[in-house]
């Protein structure tokens, strides 16, 4: 196992860990959420669906949400992620 897959105690790879706090501390300064190109870029990540991939197991593990679906309807919204109480706590 590669040490970018290694899980820690919150279920999330090294990697993943690494890009959510990136987004955090973008929260914490802009007061809104980076885009997905934003993220690509802050992070090192090529491609859109590399960030989408990450979003993916970031809302599985209850890190984030996205607005877009609170409601069950797409919205389309580029910036529409909140973090979670619990993603505040990591």
């Amino acid at each position: 196992m590669s040490l970018s897959r290694k899980r820690g105690l919150d279920g999330l790879t090294d990697r993943q860990r690494e890009i959510f706090r990136w987004i955090r501390a973008y929260v914490d300064r802009e007061g809104f959420a980076p885009s997905m190109r934003e993220i690509g870029a802050g992070v090192g990540i090529g491609s859109t669906n590399g960030v989408n991939d990450v979003f993916r197991a970031l809302e599985r593990e209850g890190f984030i949400v996205r607005k877009s679906h609170l409601d069950g309807k797409a919205t389309g919204r580029a910036r529409a992620l909140i973090i979670t109480p619990k993603g505040r706590a990591a």
